[in-house]
């Protein structure tokens, strides 16, 4: 680093004399100003790398760029380069008069020049009233380039700093001052102390001066400890320091004050969701002399809002299946909301669809459009309930059947408000019935044979309607279950975290998390087997053994088992049994099989694993047998457990399930071009078999 005096600065470099005669923090002073500034001035040559100022260190200097490129960094993470002539580093130090909060290194070489502005206290009285004013008016511009105050805020800096720099204080008044306002300070410091909301005082360096108990438990700051040692800004990722320097201090010097979300991070690493409104305290003149806070811990806001984006994706999920929307209509307007099967429905998509009552008419097939209207208006005038079966077409031309039901909510006036009703797509029922009428008109023999056929077929979609009611039930109860688990404990960890131990609440979030992987192992059943069915699955078939496998998926379980103390049996295998199958999906299956026999097995039983040499279609096969001594499957019902929500009439339901595991299991034996069946054991319990190639060829 090289640097020359101010004078060789005006009688060698023409470079930074044109720098100082056309600087705004220059421009304007008299030659005699700037000649009360000289032994206070450096000019300097710096070379890549070095450092100018260092983050956490004092610094007693103000540096102004002429030429090269500046980068600003806070602990070690990039926040800015400077490249323009004129650009100032190091001001915050200087008027805080705290370390420096970010690190200034060149990136290329750099001249600079640099004021030592803490120095003039060392010169004679006679010269520090120039030198003193020359700094105040570089520190006015300073505030005024920077936090853009008025030309009248400058000013009143100006003004303060020249009080600040006052060297008697007159102790006698400031002890009278204190004592009038001790009584007050008490009552504010009981209501501060009591408060459940975050209270901070900060100086303007970012160093707390007082924390009430409720921010101290926020910040992970020790009772004993009456200053945090640490700087404010270290209670935030490196993201929202970047911010804070950039964004929040400078706008809060302009206003005074500044509120939003912000995330806390304790000294354990935990992320702490909060409100803060954070503003200036003036002093005595009027200038910023302290910053205060107030943090309010959003964590249980925070809870709630993901637990309604929850239910309100369970909810979409569970009208999805069961075909039926809700809406809402806003009887004045004309305004109507549609959840996402209504939008199914009509064949439509909220990105290019926006409903209202007059595109919702549009949507209804022609010969219903004035029936469904006049029963709106009716339902509307006499608030009474909507009751009505229409078409609708969508855009492609497809006409789905609905039926619609609303009821008529009045304001406080008595008169008609909004309407919010439910539309059940009754497409598939009506077809049924179309089917029925038809087979009405064939000749008797006809008749009779389709009348059996559609009775069949009655009882089957009423059967696939039980199952679905079934399935809803079980799939809330389910739900529930783990959200239940959820809740509860993350409520009690919430309500009573300020006196549970570290152990106790490590325990809550076990079983949150293990509630949460139920409800996510669930999901993926569900989302299985839409894939499978829709033929969206894809198998990834690989060189495999398929022993090996069975006893990955046996100590994969291997807690169930010891928990019930099953005695698992592997009879010994044929020699060759490498394969060519989907490691993973046929796992998943050994997985859902092994879990069932254990599931309903009593304690002390064997659970038998038997791998057999067959033949599939005339090519080379694998059987696997898994045969357990469980409870048994009626004989009538083995053929049915393979269907979709299907579950033995032997089950306690309190095992739980949703009927969707064989379904998935048959899914997938099916995609190895395999197949899946149960048999009754002799030995009591059931066998359950797959039969699949051991060589998976793609159809042509």
């Amino acid at each position: 680093m090289n640097n020359r005096s101010f004078g060789l600065i005006f009688s060698e470099n023409q470079v930074v004399l044109d720098f100082i005669r056309h600087s705004p923090l220059f421009a304007g002073m008299s030659d005699s100003l700037l000649a009360q500034l000289e032994p206070l001035c450096d000019y300097l040559e710096i070379e890549k790398g070095q450092k100018i100022l260092t983050e956490g260190e004092p610094n007693n200097n103000l540096f102004f760029l002429i030429e090269g490129v500046l980068k600003v960094t806070i602990e070690g993470e990039m926040v800015r380069y400077l490249d323009q002539s004129g650009s100032l580093v190091g001001e915050m130090s200087v008027i805080s008069d705290a370390p420096a909060i970010a690190s200034v290194e060149a990136v290329t070489t750099c001249r600079l020049l640099s004021v030592r502005s803490k120095e003039f206290s060392q010169f004679e009285s006679a010269d520090k009233s120039e030198i003193r004013q020359s700094l105040y008016f570089i520190f006015a511009v300073i505030l005024t380039e920077k936090l853009k105050v008025t030309s009248l805020k400058a000013v009143q800096f100006e003004k303060t700093n020249r009080l600040l720099e006052q060297t008697t204080l007159d102790l006698e008044a400031e002890a009278l001052a204190r004592r009038v306002a001790d009584e007050q300070a008490k009552v504010y410091a009981k209501f501060m102390e009591a408060s459940g909301q975050g209270l901070g005082i900060f100086g303007l360096d970012l160093f707390p001066q007082y924390l009430n108990p409720a921010l101290r438990a926020m910040l992970g700051v020790e009772d004993s400890s009456p200053r945090e040692p640490v700087n404010w800004l270290l209670r935030y990722d490196n993201k929202t320091r970047s911010r804070f320097a950039l964004e929040l201090i400078p706008q809060l010097f302009e206003t005074g004050q500044w509120s939003g979300e912000l995330d806390l991070v304790k000294p354990d690493g935990q992320r702490l969701p909060t409100l803060e409104n954070i503003f200036i305290i003036n002093g005595e003149e009027g200038h910023p002399r302290l910053i205060a806070a107030v943090i309010t811990d959003i964590t249980a806001r925070k809870q709630m809002e993901n637990q309604l984006r929850l239910n309100e994706a369970s909810m979409n999920v569970a009208q999805q299946i069961a075909h039926l929307g809700s809406w809402e209509l806003e009887l004045s307007s004309g305004k109507l909301s549609w959840s996402d099967e209504v939008f199914r429905i009509f064949g439509q998509t909220q990105e290019h669809f926006l409903p209202d009552y007059n595109s919702f008419m549009a949507g209804i097939h022609a010969e219903d459009r004035g029936e469904v209207m006049a029963a709106l208006n009716f339902a509307a005038q006499t608030q009474t309930l909507l009751s009505i079966e229409h078409r609708v077409v969508q855009p492609n031309g497809a006409e789905r059947v609905v039926q619609e039901r609303g009821e008529v909510f009045s304001n406080r006036f008595g008169e008609p408000q909004k309407m919010v009703g439910t539309m059940l797509d009754i497409t598939e029922s009506k077809r049924i019935q179309k089917q029925l009428l038809d087979y009405k008109d064939g000749l008797e023999v006809m008749v009779a044979k389709r009348t059996e056929e559609l009775t069949l077929a009655t009882k089957e979609a009423e059967r696939a309607n039980q199952a679905k009611s079934d399935f809803l039930a079980n799939i809330s109860h389910e739900l529930r279950t783990p959200l239940h688990g959820i809740l509860s404990f993350a409520e009690k960890g919430i309500r009573k975290s300020t006196q549970l131990s570290p152990e106790k609440l490590q325990r809550y979030f076990e079983v949150i998390e293990g509630s949460g992987q139920r409800l996510l192992r669930l999901l993926d059943n569900l989302l299985d087997l839409s894939k499978l069915e829709a033929g969206k699955m894809d198998f990834a078939f690989a060189e495999g053994d398929l022993v090996d496998l069975v006893w990955q998926i046996h100590q994969e379980m291997e807690g169930m088992i010891l928990d019930k103390n099953i005695q698992f049996v592997l009879d010994p295998p044929p020699n060759h049994t490498w394969g060519f199958f989907d490691p993973c999906r046929i796992g998943q299956v050994l997985s859902n099989l092994f879990s069932n026999a254990i599931k309903f097995s009593d304690p002390g039983k064997t659970l038998r694993v038997r791998i057999i040499d067959e033949e599939l279609e005339g090519k080379p096969a694998f059987r696997l047998d898994v045969l357990d001594q469980g409870i048994g499957i009626p004989e009538t019902e083995l053929e049915g457990i393979f269907d979709k929500f299907a579950q033995s009439s032997k089950t306690d339901q309190k095992a739980g399930g949703t009927g969707l595991g064989l379904a998935i299991c048959r899914e997938i034996i099916e995609g190895h071009q395999g197949k899946i069946w149960a048999e009754i054991w002799p030995e009591g319990g059931t066998k359950m078999t797959i039969l699949f190639p051991k060589r998976h060829v793609t159809p042509a």
